[in-house]
Parts: C-alpha cells; structure tokens; sequence
C-alpha cells in the first residue's frame, strides 16, 4: 500500500504557509512522520542492452557463415558443423561456471544458436515449410535448460517459444495446441514463483492469454470473449489474495495484466452489438470450451469466496470497492447474459459505467498519488471510450464538439492537479520550503 507520509508533509508544509501552526511545531510533526525514500539500485539498462546485442550480432555472424558455406557441404558435416557450435558454447558455460553471468549468457549463446540451426536445418526435413515441430523442439530445449541451470532467461525464451509453437499449431494445422498451455501452467509458471522472477512472471501472464484464446478461437470463436473476459477476472480476483502470498512481487503484474485484459473486453462489450452476439450461447458446444469456461468459473468463484469470506481480505475503503463493484458487477452481467437471460441493454450499459468510473479513478489515483502511469492509463481509457461512443451515441456535431471538450477539460484539470501535488510534494521535502 502507499504510504500516507508524503501526504501528510504535504499538508504540514500547507498549514505552515497559512499560519496555522509555527516552525517548531513543523518541525516537531516532520521529525514524526519522516520522509520515505526508497531508493533501489539503478538498473544498468545500457549493459544489459549491449550484451543482448552483442549476443544476436554473433549469432547471425555464425548463422551467416553456416549458411554461406551451407549449401556445399554434405549433410552428415552440416549436422557434425551444427553439433560442434552448439557443444561449444555450452562447454564454455560449464568451464566459466565459477562467473554466474558470463556462464548463463553463453548458455543462452547456445540456445539461440540452436534456433538459428534449426531453422537452416527445417528445409532439408520439412520442404513444404511447416516449422512447427522445429520451435518445438527450440521451446522444449530452452524450457530444459531454464529449469536446469536455471536460468530466467532461457524460461522468458522458452515462454515467447512456446507461444509461437502455438500460433504455428492453430494456423498451419487448425487444431487446438493444448500442450503449449499446459507447459506454461506447468512448467513455467511454477519456475517463475520458484525463482521470484517478476519479469518471468508478467511474461507468463500476458502469454497465457494468448495461448488460452487461441485455442478457444480454434475450437469455437463464440467463446474468445467470454473466455479472455473470465480469464482477466481471474487474475484481478487472484491479485485480491495478496495478503496471503508468500510473494508480495506477483501482485502488481497479477493486477497489470488482469486490468489490461479486463479492459479490452469491457471496451468490446461496450458495444450492444457485440453484447447481443453473446446473449444466450452457453459456455459452448464443443466440451473442450465448455471444460475450459467451467473451469475458469470455478476459480473464480472460489477466489472470490475465499476473499469476501475472510475480513482482512475485504475492501475497506471506497476506492478498492468501486473497484471491486467494476469487476463484479459487468462479469455477474456476462454470466448471466451468456447462460440465463439475454441483457442486451443492461449489459453495454454496465460495461461503458465501469470504463468510465475505470478511467476516473485512475485519473484521481495518479493525480492524487503522482503516479504517472495511472494517469496515463485513466487517460488513454478515457479516450478509447471517448472514440468508442463518438460514432454510435452522439450524431450531431454540437454534442460530439461538447463531448470532445469535456474530455480535454478533465485530462487538463487532472494535469494541473498532478502539478500542484508534485509542488506541494517538492516543499514538504526537508529543505523544500
């Protein structure tokens, strides 16, 4: 949670300008609620930039020398050539063992280089180009030495992988790829808790969307919605258990990645066409997705027992409540649209209500709390909903020149507000007045 100290310095320095208490006094409640400062190690971006680069500038010089010479050598000196550049990196990485860094970049060396081998060697035992079995075998490779070094990141190469071993499944084979969801779920997700990674972790979270609706999409298309909107509010319902994770660094990438999946779908349903195209469906004909809706159902109903069941999981204040009537309200709307009673109105309805209050909020908490990523989220929320309601809500120009203002009015008011709190802020530093 955030802390009340800057705040509340804030508000010291404000009474001592208008006078209503004197500068020992001041200084006296300063020396009470001290200023918080958490200052984390700067994060050496340009190394790590330069070492990735370096990394895939020698991958493709050695890719390019293989294949200039490729063609010329026989196959039994292509596949001894490709073993021996492989082993090499990786008998390195074992005999730099003792240097950490150095040992895990030249074991992903290797495991980059076996993709680049792998896509040299695809058109000599796949000629008609499905390559689909050669990611995954770079997925499977890279997930085996994640978890044996291990390594974060050989698990965020085996994550983006093993994605992409999906996308190739659904669109050259048409058929769902339950594998690759399971080894996320399975294999990766575990690893990313085992190994309090938080980049690993986000990965994994936005990746498993993705895997999730592509093989609802396959299976039957009617469910994508239904399915990504269940799934974001799974996530947010998950990120409500924080007071009971051991890890406290899964929660806010729980929270990022509900809120965007559970955005989009508000801002799809926002739509009473679309609303109307999930009226009466069921969770699906097909078992698969039917399996995968109840699923999915459960969770949450488990979840959100557990935490309304429990006190100290509760919302206590106003704005995790309107948080938590945005997510429970639309999601109780879609269920009972999708299985009971078609809402065609009350469902966009509620959906526009919670992007609005959604966007409001966010304004408020980041003007309140100088958090400009939340000010940037509120505002592009805002505008989305704005373009969204220009065309099919507002025809004449008056109204939509009325709309438009409104809008720039409020993102201006809550820029000039998050100015004077960054001032109020600078002067309640010590030193500040």
């Amino acid at each position: 949670m955030d802390s009340h100290h800057p705040w509340l310095r804030a508000e010291i320095a404000q009474w001592l300008r208008e006078g209503l208490i004197d500068d020992e006094l001041a200084q006296r409640l300063y020396a009470r609620y001290p200023a918080q400062v958490n200052e984390l190690p700067p994060r050496r971006w340009g190394r790590l930039l330069l070492a990735a680069l370096v990394g895939l500038l020698l991958v493709l010089v050695v890719s390019l020398l293989f294949s200039y010479f490729w063609d010329g050598m026989p196959q039994h000196s292509k596949l001894l050539a490709v073993a021996a550049a492989v082993l090499l990196c990786h008998g390195l990485a074992w005999w730099q063992r003792a240097d950490r860094r150095l040992a895990e970049a030249l074991h992903l060396l290797g495991s980059l280089l076996l993709g680049a081998v792998l896509w040299l060697l695809a058109p000599l035992y796949y000629p008609d180009g499905r390559y689909a079995e050669g990611i995954m075998l770079w997925s499977l490779a890279a997930l085996l030495m994640a978890w044996l070094l291990p390594s974060v990141a050989h698990a965020v190469l085996a994550c983006v992988l093993i994605c992409a071993w999906t996308v190739l499944e659904v669109s050259e084979f048409e058929q769902p790829h339950f594998l690759g969801t399971g080894l996320l779920l399975v294999g990766l997700l575990p690893l990313a808790w085992r190994l309090r990674s938080t980049l690993l972790w986000r990965s994994v979270l936005l990746l498993l969307p993705l895997s999730v609706l592509l093989n609802s999409w396959c299976i039957d298309s009617k469910v994508v919605l239904f399915h990504g909107a269940l799934l974001a509010a799974l996530y947010l319902w998950l990120e409500r258990l924080a007071p009971r994770m051991t890890w406290t660094g899964s929660v806010a990438p729980l929270y990022q990645s509900g809120m965007l999946l559970w955005w989009g779908s508000l801002l799809l349903l926002s739509f009473s066409e679309v609303a109307a195209d999930q009226a009466m469906l069921g969770l699906s004909t097909a078992l698969p997705a039917a399996l995968t809706g109840m699923s999915l159902l459960i969770a949450i109903g488990a979840c959100a027992v557990w935490s309304l069941w429990h006190a100290d999981l509760r919302p206590r204040s106003a704005g995790p409540q309107l948080e938590l009537l945005c997510l429970a309200l639309p999601l109780l709307a879609l269920c009972i649209n999708r299985l009971q009673l078609a809402l065609p109105v009350l469902l966009p309805l509620l959906a526009n209500l919670a992007v609005l209050v959604y966007a409001l909020m966010f304004l408020y908490r980041g003007s309140q709390q100088l958090q400009r990523a939340s000010m940037v989220a509120g505002g592009g929320l805002l505008v989305l909903l704005l373009l969204a309601r220009f065309t099919d809500l507002y025809h004449g120009l008056a109204e939509r020149l009325v709309l438009l203002l409104s809008v720039v009015l409020l993102l201006a008011a809550a820029g000039i507000r998050f100015s004077r709190q960054q001032e109020r802020r600078k002067l309640a530093l010590p030193g500040g007045r």
